[in-house]
């Protein structure tokens, strides 16, 4: 007898149901996206019990003659593509054929369809896969399927669903999704009885993304825009949407929402494109913000790839990455990242008061004016920045200070949106300086704007970093793995300015260091580097080697949180910030600053 038999048909469809429904969140995206590609404007959505119990979609789209409705639940049945060629071009969201008998084999369905020139409608109603009835009926144009009982033939399957709360969870998600790419189709969305979603046709991708994003978020958007013209043998792409900036993040990337040509997706290729695109400007471990339209040729994607369509394959998958993460950086550069701090509503106070905008502002202006800089006060942060950086060749006279000032020199001048030039006028416990701008305060850790003047100092180089030999090298005892990693990356050390032997087994000499770095503790230094490539998880290239080196050697050399500065110091320290590529964060992706609007100090003092 052979071992290998063909499955019964009912066993086959409960398999292949599991590909397809994963869950009810599952159901309700290839139900929504049939209504879509039904031409739908109106689509209601009515869930019971986290769709356990019912799943309800209706809408107002072109329905179905009575011949298609019975046609559209056999395996493979489609209205969307005839023949190989078309699967090259395709652009409606389903098109396999196999969403509506994979739902049916593990649920209770009926459906009531009718086309906008029929006389009446279709029910059909199927149990498991099985049809039980099916009739005309007087019907409204367009279709209404109820989804019941998901799972109630295979209890194992329904064991594993989550809580309610969870799996409404993930409708809402889907839901939401979908509705944010289609603004021309009115969604409304119920859970229990309860609405959770009501939006009307809009007219724009921006009208319906701020109506999902909520106001605080929608104030901050930086719009997103990119394309390239199609030239034989080259990639036509239009990039739209908003990212949110490095002040909003999330833990994970739930809050990422990518569509190609208005499908959305999950794509491991745009989202680390994204998180490239926000490069140092992020905290380690957190996420940004952003919602992104990539309209491409059909035949550049394989929508292909993934039983519920959720993934994409993209043919030119590097040159997407690139364009993503040059959409990204080119809105940021003339944006202004700065958070803003907003004070909430003033307690009330009886007597009020009379508006003194101008006199507080002139007043202001005045005091803020005396923290001016001068000459010696350049030579003296110009040495002090010399030092402490380390990044440079010692010179003489005005060619070393030239050197240490010229920042980022392709940004010279750059505003960076609306930071305009900032007046220190003091320092607050040794740590954060106080910088009067054209309309508000903002705050300034000294530290962390260092690190960003450093670090990109250090990046603009096209060299070896000059060394300093050590008097009395210093002996290194590491564990397995710290001596693996020094190992891997000593010719990156050198590069770098650091001279280092090994002596042994797990044994390394220290006998030189970056210039400006002899000082510190080289064996501190070193281990912390050593620390920070671990901490990534993962094998680096060489130019992401040095740059996780560059990022520790600008937070060593960096002036530190409790260090007085003279106000000389204050001053150069904030004009070599407003000059580098990206002021607003450090390497790490802290705040550089925070900013205070001049109104909101108004409206704590009952000004306004």
């Amino acid at each position: 007898m052979s071992r290998i038999q063909v499955l019964p048909e009912h066993i086959a469809n409960k398999i292949a149901a599991g590909e397809v429904v994963q869950r009810p969140a599952s159901v309700v995206k290839e139900l929504v996206e049939n209504s879509i590609d039904a031409e739908s404007t109106r689509i209601t959505i009515e869930i019971e019990d986290g769709g356990k119990d019912l799943i309800l979609i209706a809408d107002n789209g072109y329905g179905m003659s009575k011949e298609d409705v019975e046609l559209a639940f056999e395996r493979h049945a489609t209205s969307k593509i005839t023949s190989v060629d078309d699967l090259d071009s395709i652009r409606s969201f389903g098109f396999r054929g196999e969403a509506l008998p994979s739902i049916s084999a593990v649920s209770q369905v009926e459906v009531v369809t009718c086309a906008h020139d029929a006389a009446s409608g279709t029910l059909l109603r199927i149990d498991g896969g099985i049809v039980k009835e099916m009739r005309d009926v007087g019907a409204p144009a367009g279709t209404t399927i109820k989804i019941r009982n998901l799972f109630f033939n295979t209890p194992a399957r329904r064991k594993f669903l989550k809580t309610t709360t969870t799996e409404m969870g993930h409708i809402n998600h889907v839901v939401s999704r979908i509705a944010m790419s289609h603004p021309h189709v009115a969604f409304k969305l119920t859970h229990n009885g309860s609405e959770l979603i009501n939006v009307q046709q809009q007219n724009s991708l921006s009208e319906r993304v701020l109506s999902f994003l909520g106001q605080e978020m929608a104030n901050d958007m930086l719009p997103v825009q990119l394309s390239t013209d199609s030239v034989t043998g080259h990639l036509s792409l239009e990039i739209t949407g908003f990212i949110l900036p490095p002040a909003h993040t999330r833990p994970n990337r739930d809050m990422q929402s990518l569509f190609v040509n208005n499908r959305y997706i999950v794509d491991k290729t745009i989202s680390h494109a994204i998180y490239t695109g926000y490069h140092t400007l992020l905290p380690n471990g957190r996420y940004p913000i952003a919602v992104l339209f990539l309209k491409i040729d059909p035949s550049d994607v394989d929508v292909n790839v993934h039983p519920t369509k959720s993934e994409v394959r993209f043919h030119q998958e590097r040159e997407i990455h690139q364009l993503v993460v040059k959409a990204i950086r080119e809105t940021f550069i003339n944006a202004n990242l700065v958070p803003r701090i907003t004070l909430g509503t003033p307690m009330p106070v009886p007597g009020g008061g009379e508006n003194r905008e101008e006199r507080i502002r002139t007043a202001i202006h005045g005091y803020f004016k005396s923290g001016q800089t001068d000459e010696s006060g350049r030579r003296q942060w110009a040495e002090y920045s010399r030092q402490s950086v380390g990044a440079y060749p010692a010179k003489t006279g005005s060619q070393q200070e030239e050197q240490v000032f010229s920042g980022v020199d392709y940004h010279k001048g750059n505003t960076h949106g609306h930071v305009h030039d900032l007046c220190p006028i003091g320092q607050i416990h040794n740590t954060y300086i106080i910088a009067q701008g054209n309309d508000e305060v903002c705050i300034i850790d000294q530290h962390a704007a260092h690190e960003r003047i450093c670090y990109e100092k250090l990046m603009a180089q096209d060299r070896e970093i000059f060394s300093q030999l050590m008097l009395f090298p210093i002996q290194l005892e590491l564990d397995y793995k710290e001596a693996a990693i020094i190992s891997e990356a000593i010719h990156v050390f050198d590069e770098l300015g650091f001279k280092i032997e090994e002596f042994g087994q797990n044994t390394f000499v220290i006998r030189a260091v970056p210039v400006g770095m002899e000082k510190d503790d080289p064996k501190k230094i070193i281990l912390e580097i050593i620390h920070d490539i671990s901490s990534t998880g993962k094998s680096m290239t060489n130019s992401e080697l040095r740059e996780t080196m560059l990022i520790s050697m600008s937070c060593k050399s960096a002036i530190k949180a409790g260090q007085p500065l003279s106000a000389e110091e204050m001053n150069y320290l904030v004009q070599q910030l407003m000059n580098v590529q990206q002021p607003h964060t450090c390497p790490h992706g802290r705040p550089t600053m925070i900013r205070l609007g001049i109104d909101e100090i108004e409206k704590r003092f009952m000004r306004r």
